[in-house]
């Protein structure tokens, strides 16, 4: 009897630690976390060698709610259309203080990350974006980006900013 008593309690005694496990709760607000940026040698459609900026952070979303689908816009509650949902400024170094670059058409700098489905039951999104800048102006000696991203429900994340970025 004794040994029976054992073999029970060893049966179970994975569903009662397991049962004790908390599943970590996140919030519907996007998170995010600059992770690197770096340049790479890149080729444009007209055969033409560029300078591309590669743009890396963490996101997470405990609602899963990030992402658009390809022809997709969101409308908010004053019928402002948002066609992106990761939005970036470029800041240039000048005399150790940043200025934003007014660029005449800073639309350049918005990006669509795709829509993510969601494995299993869990609904909570995390990863790595990756965010390929392809027109850079390199005219500056130093550059930073503030960006910041925005899921499906107009919940905005935290703002972000990269390091110094040394173009020259």
């Amino acid at each position: 009897m004794k040994i029976s008593v054992k073999i029970l309690f060893l049966l179970f005694l994975p569903c009662i630690v397991f049962s004790c496990y908390r599943v970590e709760q996140y919030s519907e607000i996007p998170e995010i976390e600059f992770i690197s940026f770096h340049f790479s040698d890149s080729i444009d459609i007209l055969g033409n060698p560029i300078k591309v900026g590669v743009l890396s952070f963490l996101f997470t979303d405990g609602d899963a709610d990030i992402g658009l689908y390809p022809d997709e816009s969101l409308l908010d509650e004053n019928n402002r259309e948002y066609k992106h949902n990761c939005f970036l400024s470029r800041y240039k170094k000048e005399n150790g203080v940043y200025l934003k670059v007014s660029e005449i058409d800073s639309s350049y700098l918005n990006f669509r990350i795709p829509y993510i489905e969601p494995i299993g039951e869990n609904s909570v999104l995390n990863g790595t974006i990756s965010i390929r800048i392809e027109d850079l102006n390199l005219n500056y000696d130093t550059i930073k980006y503030e960006f910041y991203i925005m899921d499906r429900n107009f919940h905005f994340s935290n703002i972000e900013n990269t390091t110094d970025i040394a173009v020259n």
